[in-house]
């Protein structure tokens, strides 16, 4: 470990630690710029030394909290998949719909299940120390920015810190996987917001490994 002391991420460049990626999205159907998207990042993120686990959040067939919760019953299977999933990793790159959709409803769904009262005191540890970014194919409307604001709130409160997005290159939809035009300007604009992502979470590991507690996204 090279540890310089100013508080830098350069405090923690272990070589044997691999971050943990949980890559997600509420629509990966084969063609969507969902899944476009998802697999690039995801590309960019292998390539600078992590693990990455890709999950369609409707693989979780998870009912509507509250309304299934106030019927009683164990809890759904989904649920406990989904926690384990967030304790295996210490990422999460979270995939945001075009204007067409509502913003993360599966993805809020089951953030509601893996916190419910069931899990008792440690509810929120599943998502404690955690970092997150976010990437969206479209330029958004101004109900998309306020889903988004919601989303990001309820998972700061949940102790997940959650990067700043970059602005959207015009027309990144068009092909973020192309070579020329604004699909390339899409790339290169991702490739860096998962490095500095990658980065992040590496001075987060460094931070919680030196007893650190606080943990400001303008040191990282």
């Amino acid at each position: 470990m090279a540890h310089n002391g100013d508080g830098t991420v350069e405090d923690f460049q272990d070589a044997t630690f691999i971050p943990g990626i949980l890559a997600m999205a509420d629509n990966l159907d084969a063609g969507s710029d969902n899944q476009r998207l998802i697999d690039l990042a995801v590309a960019c993120a292998a390539s600078l030394g992590t693990d990455v686990t890709i999950l369609d959040l409707r693989d979780l067939d998870l009912p509507d909290y509250p309304s299934a919760a106030e019927q009683g019953g164990d809890l759904p299977q989904g649920a406990y998949a989904f926690r384990q999933l967030l304790c295996a990793h210490d990422g999460l790159l979270i995939g945001l719909p075009s204007d067409e959709g509502d913003c993360g409803p599966l993805l809020l769904n089951a953030v509601a299940w893996s916190t419910c009262p069931e899990f008792g005191l440690d509810a929120r540890a599943a998502y404690a120390g955690k970092c997150a970014t976010l990437v969206s194919a479209t330029n958004r409307s101004e109900r998309i920015e306020r889903q988004v604001a919601e989303l990001t709130t309820k998972l700061s409160l949940l102790g997940v810190l959650v990067l700043p997005e970059p602005p959207p290159p015009p027309a990144a939809t068009t092909n973020p996987a192309t070579e020329s035009g604004p699909g390339k300007a899409a790339r290169w604009q991702l490739e860096d917001q998962m490095n500095v992502f990658i980065r992040t979470i590496r001075w987060a590991q460094g931070q919680a490994r030196l007893g650190s507690t606080a943990i400001d996204v303008d040191d990282a």
